[in-house]
Formats: structure tokens, C-alpha cells, sequence
């Protein structure tokens, strides 16, 4: 793997934690669910009309558009409004890692092996320690934590679906699928939020430049140059690089002026630990003759 691979790699992950700070700034001026819903229409149109499908059949498209765009994002959103830090979310959101496994045990018969069992254990402690933190502050602060806990888990349907698709090609997957979320997003805007109208007749250079990242750098830049690294250098070599994400999300959450009560720092450690075992322990055991 070359060094510019690498450091493109590196970058794609750090763009993906500052999307969460990004997200908390859009937050100041968008409701969460109409946020949400003018992220995917700027991923879709105009994009859409120059992309091809591929291969990809309209039903893997709206199962996707409805778990990982729909649920997922809109779950994260509310999440963060409520009072999710970036930090925190960026963390708990990579329980999508385990629910993925353990649904692809059950769904598609793949195996499980000790280490990665022995990784979800070590993780599912830290996330039981964040919860009964939350559990402990404000009801809200609760919630806030269950929806993103949520969102991981629709996170991992999505997978799934991906996995069990025939053909499928990141880039015009995400534009296509990105016409979906939009119609249920702003109907539920409409019913729970307000504003909306005031809010985008308002908006500034802020909230242009929120909007640009989320959907353009972040999303689509950020996958277009993480599908052609994987293209290039498979999935093994460049997925652990997704383990920076929660490192530079808690960096640049504390860069931003968000603080993690003690507990929380704890087992956010101890997630992570089981993180790095679950995706990297056969590699490492292996490597110093343990397994």
C-alpha cells in the first residue's frame, strides 16, 4: 500500500469525524429532520441525472435509502440535537461494526470467530457504561444516546442489504439512494418542526458551507475516494482505517469546546478497545503466533 493511499485514507476518516462537528454547527440553525432531508436532495439532484444505476435494482436502493438514510441519519440528527456531543456520537455510532457481525451470523451464515466475539464483549461493557451514564443524568441525555445507539443498528440493516445485493457501486448507491430519505424526512418535519419555512428563506454563508460539506465533501468526495482505495487495495487493508474516525472525532470535539464526563472517556476507551480486537485481533494474534 503506497504512502499516498495511506494518507488518503488517513484524510477521508478525518474528513468523516469533522463531519460531525459540522453537523453540531448545522444544528444551530437547522431542525434536525429538515438538516437531514436537505443533505440527501443536495447528494441526489443534480447528480442523479449523470450517474448510472449500474446493476442495482430499485428495491436495494429503497431499503437502503430507507435504513441508512431515513434511519439512520435522521436518528442521528435528533440524537445530536438532543444533546449527543460529537465526540460521543462519532464513538457509539461504530456499534454498527458488532450489529453488522452479529446480523450477518444470523442472516447470511457467516462465521464468528473467538477474537471478534472476544471484541464485542470488551465493546458491549463500554457501551453499557455510556448507557447507565446516560441512564443517570436527564432523561433526555438518555434518549439522545438511544437513538444513536439506533442509528447504528439501522446502520447495520443497511449493510446487510448491501452485502446480499448482487452488484452494487458506492458512489451512484449513495446518489440514488439519497432520493428516498428526503419525502419522509421533511413529511415528519412538517409535523414535529417548525420554522422551516423562516429557516431556509434565511439562510447564510454558514449554512451553505454546512450543507456543501455534509453532502458534498463529506459524503460524496469522502466515498467516491474511499470505494476506488478499497478497489485498489481491498477491503481487509483499508477498512481499520475507519477506527481514526471516533480518535479524530473526540479531538476535534474537544478542539470545538465539548467536554466527556469521566465514565463516559472510560468507556468510550473501552469501546474502542474492543473496536481495534473485533477488527484487527485475528491479524495481530496471528502475527505473534497466539492463534
Amino acid at each position: 500500500m503506497s504512502n499516498k493511499n495511506i494518507f488518503l485514507a488517513t484524510f477521508i476518516t478525518f474528513l468523516w469525524a469533522l463531519n460531525f462537528i459540522v453537523i453540531k454547527i448545522g444544528l444551530e440553525s437547522f431542525p434536525p429532520l429538515l438538516f437531514s432531508a436537505l443533505r440527501f436532495i443536495l447528494c441526489a439532484i443534480p447528480l442523479v441525472f449523470f450517474v448510472n444505476r449500474k446493476m442495482m435494482s430499485f428495491k436495494t436502493i429503497i431499503w437502503v435509502g430507507f435504513f441508512l438514510g431515513f434511519v439512520k441519519f435522521g436518528l442521528l440528527f435528533v440524537g445530536m440535537h438532543l444533546g449527543m456531543t460529537a465526540a460521543l456520537s462519532s464513538i457509539v455510532l461504530q456499534a454498527q461494526t458488532f450489529f453488522t457481525a452479529i446480523l450477518a451470523y444470523f442472516i447470511l451464515k457467516q462465521s464468528l470467530s473467538l477474537t471478534k466475539i472476544i471484541g464485542m464483549i470488551i465493546a458491549f461493557l463500554g457501551i453499557l457504561g455510556m448507557f447507565i451514564e446516560r441512564l443517570n443524568s436527564t432523561e433526555i441525555g438518555f434518549y439522545s444516546f438511544s437513538l444513536i445507539v439506533i442509528a447504528g443498528l439501522a446502520w447495520a440493516i443497511s449493510n446487510i442489504i448491501i452485502n446480499k445485493s448482487k452488484e452494487v457501486e458506492p458512489l451512484s448507491l449513495i446518489v440514488w439512494m439519497s432520493l428516498i430519505p428526503p419525502i419522509p424526512l421533511l413529511i415528519l418535519s412538517y409535523f414535529f418542526e417548525t420554522n422551516q419555512v423562516n429557516t431556509l428563506l434565511n439562510i447564510g454563508i454558514k449554512e451553505i458551507m454546512v450543507l456543501v460539506y455534509t453532502s458534498g465533501i463529506s459524503t460524496l468526495f469522502g466515498f467516491a475516494i474511499w470505494s476506488r482505495l478499497i478497489k485498489e487495495n481491498g477491503a481487509s487493508q483499508i477498512a481499520p482505517f475507519s477506527l481514526l474516525v471516533p480518535v479524530f472525532g473526540v479531538i476535534l470535539s474537544y478542539i470545538y469546546g465539548e467536554s466527556l464526563t469521566l465514565i463516559e472517556i472510560i468507556s468510550s476507551l473501552i469501546m474502542f478497545i474492543g473496536l481495534i480486537v473485533f477488527v484487527l485481533g485475528e491479524r495481530i494474534f496471528k502475527k505473534n503466533s497466539l492463534l
